[in-house]
C-alpha cells in the first residue's frame, strides 16, 4: 500500500504536462484525486478525477476544503510554462505563476489546512547565468528572464504559506524536462520539423550550451518522494539527473531516436534570458534519475510519432 492511498491530493494544472501525469501516477496509487486546470478535457485524466474548477482564486479553494475536505497533499503544477512567452506578455505571465500561487495557498491557509504539503514544481530558471558545473540547491537566485522572476516570486508566496499558515512546502527546482504529452520546447519542434520531412535544421545557438535533460517519469517519482519523506516546513531542491548534455549531442540522440540524420547548422545567435549552463546539483538529496536521454528520447520519439506530431 503506497503511502497516501485513500488520501485526498489536489492538482492544479492538471490539464498540462506535469499536471496531468502527476495526477495519473497519483490515481494508480490509490490517491483521490481532485483537479483544476485550463484545457482540462484536452487530456484523459484518470477515472474518478473530481474537477473542482478551471480557476484558482481563494474563494473556490476555500469552498473547495469546505465541500470535500482539506487534502493531503496539494501539487501546484499550473501557472506559466514558456520562457519567450513570458518575456512577450510578462503581465500575463505573473498572472498566471505568482497571482494564482497566492490565490491557491491564501485560499488553503483561510480554509484551515495546517498541515497540508504543498509540492511546487518551480523552474532552474531562477538561477540564471551561472558557471558550468552543478547548480547547488542553495545558490542564490539571479534570473534573467521573466520566467525565472514569477517562478522565484512563486516560491517566496509558499514560503509564506508555510510559515503563516502552517502548511508543509516542498520546492523542486526542475531543470529541462521532457517526455511523452510534452508538446512545446525543443524537442516537440525539431520532432515535428523532422517528421515533416526537413533535410536540414537551421538552430539558435552555439549548439555547446549545456542542459540537465529530466524525464518526465523521473519528475513524478521525484514528486512522490518528496510526499512521501518528512522534512523542515520548507524544503527547496533541484530536479535533475546530474548530468550536463551539450545541445548539439541531445539534438544527435534524438534524431538517432527518430531514424533521421540531418545536418544541422547553429547561428550563434543567443537569446538573452538563456543561461549558456544549467546541471542540477543533487548534494543531500537521496533521489536519483533512473531514464537515461537515449531511453528517454526513444519514449519521447515513439510517442510522437505516435500523435503524428499535431499541436
Amino acid at each position: 500500500m503506497h503511502k497516501g492511498a485513500g488520501q485526498l491530493a489536489w492538482v492544479t494544472g492538471a490539464g498540462g504536462f506535469i499536471g496531468g501525469a502527476v495526477a495519473a501516477r497519483l490515481a494508480t496509487d490509490g490517491w483521490r484525486v481532485a483537479s483544476f486546470g485550463h484545457h482540462i478535457h484536452d487530456r484523459s485524466l484518470p477515472a474518478g478525477t473530481l474537477l473542482l474548477s478551471e480557476i484558482i482564486d481563494q474563494d473556490v479553494v476555500m469552498a473547495a476544503v469546505r465541500d470535500h475536505g482539506q487534502p493531503a497533499l496539494v501539487v501546484h503544477a499550473a501557472g506559466g510554462s514558456h520562457v519567450g512567452q513570458a518575456d512577450a506578455r510578462p503581465g500575463l505571465d505573473f498572472a498566471r505563476t505568482v497571482q494564482t500561487t497566492g490565490e491557491l495557498v491564501h485560499g488553503l491557509g483561510l480554509a484551515g489546512c495546517e498541515g497540508t504539503h504543498l509540492v511546487y514544481p518551480s523552474s532552474a530558471a531562477i538561477y540564471g547565468q551561472q558557471p558550468a558545473g552543478p547548480i547547488a540547491s542553495d545558490t542564490d537566485p539571479a534570473p534573467i528572464s521573466q520566467y525565472g522572476w514569477h517562478k522565484l516570486m512563486a516560491e517566496t508566496v509558499c514560503r509564506q504559506g508555510a510559515q503563516r499558515y502552517g502548511l508543509r512546502v516542498s520546492i523542486i527546482r526542475f531543470f529541462s524536462l521532457y517526455g511523452p504529452g510534452l508538446r512545446k520546447q525543443l524537442f516537440w519542434e525539431l520532432g515535428n520539423r523532422l517528421l515533416a520531412g526537413q533535410d536540414r535544421l537551421d538552430l539558435a545557438g552555439t549548439g555547446q550550451e549545456t542542459r540537465d535533460f529530466l524525464s518526465i517519469g523521473d519528475a513524478i517519482s521525484l514528486i512522490l518522494h518528496m510526499q512521501r519523506g518528512e522534512g523542515p516546513a520548507v524544503r527547496v531542491v533541484n530536479g535533475g539527473s546530474g548530468h550536463a548534455t551539450p545541445v548539439a549531442t541531445a539534438i544527435a540522440t534524438f534524431q538517432q531516436a527518430l531514424g533521421t540524420a540531418v545536418p544541422v547548422t547553429f547561428t550563434g545567435q543567443v537569446r538573452a534570458h538563456d543561461p549558456q549552463h544549467l546541471c542540477a546539483g543533487l548534494a543531500g538529496l537521496d533521489w536519483h534519475a533512473d531514464t537515461g536521454l537515449a531511453d528517454g528520447l526513444g519514449a519521447y520519439g515513439a510517442w510522437l510519432r505516435d500523435v503524428g506530431g499535431t499541436r
